[in-house]
């Protein structure tokens, strides 16, 4: 492992320039937003053991950037690098820089990146990625990545300060809410005054698993939190504690266990809450960030948070097509072909929904519809439409719609395609003769009214002589 010392030297080799102010200053986040920023993409990250995870460093809010050292911390123990990339943020424009003296360490748990522009490059104003990190989760735990020891200048050599740094993490255990979709269905009536639970649960891998602290929050203008139970999770004897408070719409689950407590390697349901609904309306039930899971040694799991969002104003919406085929897939233009669907309403209510069948090759179209259909609540249903081939004969794509119902959950299953195309056969056309029957008709009755009209003149001359 090379000292940082060794850096400093290269970071100046590029250029000729004054040495970095040791005064330069780093702080948190919280700060004017104007400042520059060094920030890690994504905040918080989940993997499993075995799994490679990549995280980008951006720097964001620079003006006239031309090099920069950065140093970001992680847990060793959880994590270890296996490769750093250069970004696109100094080399725009195809810019040479000095990127290849990148270090890291993975017994120390940090990684020690310094990037500069050669002489004549223009420098960088606005935001960029500056490096990619990519890790190999060793274990289950969690690792902080802490962005430190930054430093940015000019091409004259000017020092960029002050610098704000946001941290991220990676961890292998996730904090849930189930359901995570809370709607009214036929067997879960959210009236007001009516109630219903929610399970925190802790997934993912965790080890050595000692305590947790959480906190969540949900809009107390529309619930009302009743109850809060802890569930037997880890070893005894131990200490918990919960809290209510519905004034603020807060709610705190606490255990630690005590010696000679055993901590767990395991994940489960860690608490039911019971809910009260007291008004029509919706709202998020959020686990707080400053929630915490740590082992023994007070070490950090940083689990990834999830949330559950309420909504009673509406009945959970949702119809898709199972399936579709055609009653002839050859006809002759001016035929009708039965199209037969399968539907599925997979929400709570019943539906009337309109559908339409269209058939479409490169030069013509034909449509079906639209129709209106009735579907009771968590049904199949089997319905049919008629769609009328007039038109081009060829080969057509047949397709058949179900307009989007208001707060439909998915769309993606209202529109089927069947796979075997339709052919329609142009209609020949039918041969017709010169005159109708009617004009044959009457030259025969002309032709014998001269007949016997010359046949009784003539009998009149013979019986005249």
């Amino acid at each position: 492992m090379k000292p940082r010392k060794a850096l400093i030297p290269f970071l100046f080799a590029a250029i000729v320039l004054s040495a970095f102010s040791p005064m330069l200053t780093t702080r948190k986040a919280q700060a004017n937003p104007a400042y520059p920023l060094v920030s890690i993409t994504p905040a918080a990250s989940f993997g499993t053991v075995g799994e490679d995870l990549s995280v980008d460093v951006i720097i964001s809010n620079v003006v006239d950037l031309f090099m920069y050292e950065i140093h970001v911390d992680f847990s060793p123990g959880v994590l270890s690098v296996i490769n750093v990339t250069e970004g696109d943020l100094l080399k725009r424009g195809e810019a040479y820089t000095t990127f290849w003296r990148t270090i890291y360490d993975n017994n120390e748990g940090v990684v020690k990146a310094a990037n500069s522009l050669l002489r004549g490059a223009q420098p960088v104003t606005g935001i960029g990625q500056a490096f990619r990190i990519t890790f190999t989760v060793n274990k289950a735990g969690g690792s902080l990545l802490h962005p430190h020891n930054i430093m940015m200048a000019t091409q004259f050599g000017a020092d960029i300060a002050p610098i704000l740094v946001q941290d991220a993490t990676i961890s292998t255990a996730k904090l849930e809410l189930a359901p995570s979709m809370i709607r009214p269905t036929t067997s879960n009536d959210l009236s007001i005054n009516k109630t219903f639970n929610v399970n925190v649960t802790l997934a993912g891998q965790v080890s050595e698993l000692y305590t947790y602290d959480l906190n969540l929050t949900y809009g107390n203008d529309v619930l009302e939190a009743t109850s809060a139970t802890l569930l037997p999770f880890m070893g005894t004897p131990n200490s918990n504690q919960t809290q209510i408070n519905n004034d603020n719409g807060t709610i705190r689950l606490s255990l630690k266990c005590n010696p000679p407590a055993a901590s767990t390697n395991t994940t489960g349901t860690i608490a039911t809450i019971a809910f009260k609904v007291v008004k029509l309306g919706s709202t998020h039930i959020e686990i707080s960030e400053d929630s915490t899971l740590a082992d023994e040694e007070d070490r950090s799991l940083f689990p990834t948070l999830g949330s559950a969002s309420f909504n009673n104003r509406y009945a959970t919406r949702n119809i898709g097509i199972l399936d579709s085929t055609l009653s002839s897939y050859e006809v002759t233009a001016g035929d009708s072909v039965t199209e037969t669907i399968i539907v599925r309403n997979q929400g709570s209510t019943n539906e009337t929904c309109e559908a339409v069948v269209h058939a479409q090759n490169t030069i013509a179209g034909l449509i079906g519809g639209p129709s209106t259909f009735t579907i009771e609540a968590n049904t199949s249903q089997t319905i049919t439409m008629t769609l009328k081939t007039d038109g081009l004969g060829g080969n057509y794509t047949v397709n058949v719609f179900f307009f989007y119902l208001p707060e439909e959950t998915t769309y993606q299953d209202n529109d089927w395609t069947i796979t075997q195309p339709l052919l329609v056969h142009a209609k020949e056309a039918e041969t017709s003769t010169p005159f109708g029957t009617v004009f044959y008709v009457s030259v025969v009755l002309i032709v014998i009214l001269i007949a016997a009209t010359a046949a009784y003149i003539l009998v009149r001359k013979r019986k005249a002589h």
